[in-house]
Parts: C-alpha cells; sequence; structure tokens
C-alpha cells in the first residue's frame, strides 16, 4: 500500500511539474502573437505600444553575412524608450548575432527561450528608427524563432518571428 501511495504522490509531482514548462510553437507568419499569453489591458499602462516592420532575408548560405533590419516605431507624440529587442534561441541554433547598430549593452538568455538585446535607445516620434543586426548563417536548415521589440521597462512588447532558411 505505502508503495502504491509513493508513486501516486510521484505521478502527481510529475503531471504538476509537467504544467509548470512553457514553450513556443512558431508559426510561418509575419507576426508571432497568437503564440502568446499576454494581457493586453497591461498596454493601458504604456503611452505607446511598439511596432516593427522587419527585413529578414529569406534564404542564405551556411557561412554568409546577413541583416536583419527592424525599422521601430509607435504612435505616441513624444520620444519613446526601445528598451530590447529579444531573439528566440530556436532561430539562434542557426544563427549568430554578431553585432547591431545602434549597438546592444547586454546580451541574455530569458526564460521564455530569447535572447534579450538590451539597447535603450530613443525612437523619435513621426518616422521611428532602424535597428539593425549584423548576423552570420551558422548552419543549413530552416532557423526560425521570435522577434520581440520591447518599450519602456521591457514588458511593453509587440511579438514577431523572423525566419530564414540556411543552405
Amino acid at each position: 500500500m505505502k508503495k502504491t501511495l509513493l508513486l501516486m504522490s510521484l505521478f502527481a509531482l510529475v503531471l504538476v511539474g509537467a504544467g509548470c514548462e512553457r514553450s513556443f510553437e512558431w508559426s510561418a507568419g509575419d507576426k508571432a502573437s497568437d503564440d502568446y499569453e499576454y494581457d493586453e489591458s497591461a498596454w493601458s499602462d504604456y503611452e505607446s505600444v511598439p511596432s516593427a516592420t522587419l527585413t529578414v532575408p529569406v534564404t542564405v548560405n551556411v557561412g554568409e553575412s546577413f541583416d536583419i533590419v527592424a525599422h521601430v516605431f509607435h504612435s505616441a507624440d513624444t520620444t519613446q524608450l526601445l528598451h530590447s529587442i529579444d531573439i528566440g534561441e530556436s532561430y539562434l541554433q542557426g544563427v549568430a548575432i554578431i553585432s547591431s547598430e545602434p549597438e546592444f549593452l547586454d546580451e541574455f538568455l530569458l526564460d521564455d527561450g530569447t535572447y534579450t538585446h538590451t539597447l535603450l535607445a530613443d525612437i523619435p516620434a513621426g518616422d521611428g528608427a532602424d535597428v539593425i543586426f549584423h548576423a552570420v548563417a551558422l548552419k543549413s536548415g530552416n532557423w526560425k524563432g521570435a522577434f520581440d521589440v520591447c518599450f519602456d521597462d521591457g514588458l511593453n512588447c509587440n511579438f514577431y518571428t523572423v525566419s530564414t532558411y540556411v543552405n
């Protein structure tokens, strides 16, 4: 009886623990907002939600250098702070980020499986600004993942997906 009770307790613990893991499945579309669970009402605390238009090469060759260009803009009447851009670890398994313009100040892995690149750059009202990530293709495959543009404190984000096929 003790063994049965112990096994049932262990099984329950495994089930509870399995529910704590968070994973993402990336769509092939341009915007990945459906892949995240977030509270839209939290955006009401911010002056403006960030937006971006991404330019990413569809196909590159192993060893080839290329740029990922994010034209970042917003709807506020005043300059906004671009806190960071997060890039999915799944994308970075086949693509390495070498540098950026403006230069990122810090880079580290977040719990959600993205590498955040802290920028702390001003994005002027009206036209916005370009952020260019210089990258190199590491290995063959269809690499895709998150590309999150975050303002203010790094929690005011809009969620996109990048994808590049490496020959």
